[in-house]
């Protein structure tokens, strides 16, 4: 059977065979703009995708120089740290007992601030109204500070602009990361941290250049001067957050649920205690359940929460006292005080980083345990300094005094936010940080108080007592067992990227 083939009508070649086909039609023309349609595709497309992320996130959300702003305000708070101190001991004749009351109250009414402000924030759905609140509070105290008469008008200033700063403190981070994707999230926390890290330290750096060129004639006024200087530092502040800042459209959870919160750089701070993440709790009703066992955090986590109220009560009673101690008993001028505390912050900031490296390695556990040790060991040696008073080598102890605290403090801080976060479940994470948090700040509240109390009649014994809070707190802190895997089928081994099975913490 043979098959015949035909030719397809449609095509030229279906012409009858002898016959002259004719010329194929010439291609049509293009016109000459499509020949940068790709060109124009790709602008429009570009184009789009910058306009949607401008919806998504506007630019006041987006934009990094209000951080600028931050870091004045923290400029006033850093140089204010150490002025409060020496301003009550120097122009008004208070002793320690009322430098504790100060900063213990003043704490206290940063907790209750940051339960206060937080939820307004959240109930309003606005940012911007309570950074300016805080922004201008925090100016128009430390001017009425230049001018107080006594120690009571400077106590209730000082609560007052306390509880007006915090204001600003509860929503500066869900400004800094609303309207952004998750993955940004811990890089601008971060951000925001050096911005207030840098001001701080630059406070703390004004303060020692003011009183050394200024507060040797007459210490009293530079001290009410530097106020006014300070406050204009935090009015700038306001100032620029005002031209900056634009409220974002889009507002995060508060629970930052997922979200390990970049808190290393908390510092022991004279005036404000650890409160910006105090929200993370629903009520102080909660946090008391919490600290008494009844959570679903487990006995173990429970315990070490206790020991975090206990050994903070020894960091704060002496801290809040130190810089009395440097400039009554040991006779340091006031601008080596400030220095002393520029050499502690800037250690604390510089070795965070590389112990949060270090520690990511190593048993964390053991971490925290060995540099609770070294600082109970500090505060013990700290009382012998008094029989170096007026001898050289007393400057030569104090620079590795300060040096080690600042070492220890960031073990003791990234081993305990490791300690906590690898406990829970990541749902629950949020939480057990900021019960953490709560845990530091009524060791703040009740240390300050303590150790004023105490270095009114002896500052060794001061130190002395502050140790034995650290060891106690390390020996609640001892039976803390291995984490157990959170999450993963049973018998799983979590690993690092590496590939290498993570050590136990």
């Amino acid at each position: 059977m043979s098959l015949e083939l035909k030719a397809n009508p449609d095509t030229p070649s279906a012409a009858p065979r002898g016959a002259e086909a004719d010329p194929p039609p010439p291609p049509p023309r293009r016109p000459l703009s499509s020949l940068f349609s790709p060109l124009l595709r790709g602008a429009a497309l570009r184009a789009s995708r910058a306009s949607r992320s401008t919806t998504r996130a506007p630019d006041g959300a987006r934009s990094e120089r209000y951080f600028l702003a931050f870091g004045l305000a923290n400029a006033a708070q850093g140089g204010a740290s150490l002025l409060t101190p020496l301003f009550i001991a120097l122009a008004l004749g208070g002793g320690p007992k009322d430098v504790g009351l100060v900063a213990s109250l003043s704490s206290l009414a940063g907790v209750l601030a940051g339960l206060f402000w937080g939820r307004w924030s959240d109930r309003l759905g606005r940012r911007k109204p309570f950074v300016l609140l805080g922004f201008g509070g925090l100016a128009l105290g430390f001017f009425a500070l230049a001018g107080v008469p006594g120690l009571g008008a400077l106590l209730a200033v000082h609560v007052a602009l306390t509880f007006l700063w915090v204001a600003a403190a509860s929503v500066i981070t869900p400004l800094a990361i609303e309207g952004l994707p998750r993955t940004l999230w811990e890089r601008r926390i971060g951000a925001l941290s050096r911005f207030g890290a840098f001001g701080w330290m630059a406070g703390l750096v004004l303060g020692t250049l003011w009183m050394r060129f200024f507060g040797e004639a007459d210490g009293a006024a530079a001290m009410r001067a530097l106020y006014l200087v300070l406050g204009g530092l935090a009015a700038l502040g306001a100032g620029l957050a005002a031209l900056w800042i634009r409220e974002p459209r889009a507002h995060v959870d508060r629970r930052f649920r997922g979200l390990l919160p970049a808190i290393a750089l908390l510092w022991e701070r004279f005036r404000f205690a650890p409160v910006s993440l105090f929200h993370l709790l629903p009520s102080p009703r909660k946090l008391w359940r919490v600290l008494q066992g009844r959570n679903g955090f487990g006995v173990p986590l429970t315990r070490f929460f206790q020991s975090v109220v206990v050994y903070t009560v020894g960091f704060q009673a002496v801290f809040v006292t130190l810089p009395l101690f440097l400039r009554e008993e040991l006779g340091l001028p006031s601008s080596w005080v400030f220095a002393a505390f520029v050499l502690h912050q800037g250690v604390t900031g510089l070795a965070t980083p590389q112990v949060a490296r270090f520690a990511a390695r190593y048993r964390t556990r053991h971490l925290h345990r060995l540099f609770l040790g070294v600082r109970a060991a500090l505060f013990l040696l700290a009382g012998g300094l008094v029989l170096l008073k007026g001898h050289p080598a007393l400057y030569a102890a104090l620079v590795p005094f300060f040096v080690l605290t600042g070492i220890s403090w960031a073990f003791v801080n990234i081993g305990a936010l490791a300690i906590v976060s690898k406990r829970v479940r990541p749902g629950r994470r949020s939480q057990a940080i900021g019960t953490y948090q709560a845990a530091h700040g009524i060791g703040t509240i009740v240390g300050a108080l303590l150790g004023g109390l105490l270095a009114e009649g002896s500052y060794p014994a001061t130190f002395a007592f502050a140790a034995l809070c650290v060891l106690l707190g390390m020996r609640m802190a001892w039976r803390l067992p291995p984490r157990r895997r959170v999450a993963g089928p049973p018998g799983a081994t979590a690993t690092r990227p590496s590939g290498r099975a993570e050590p136990a913490n």
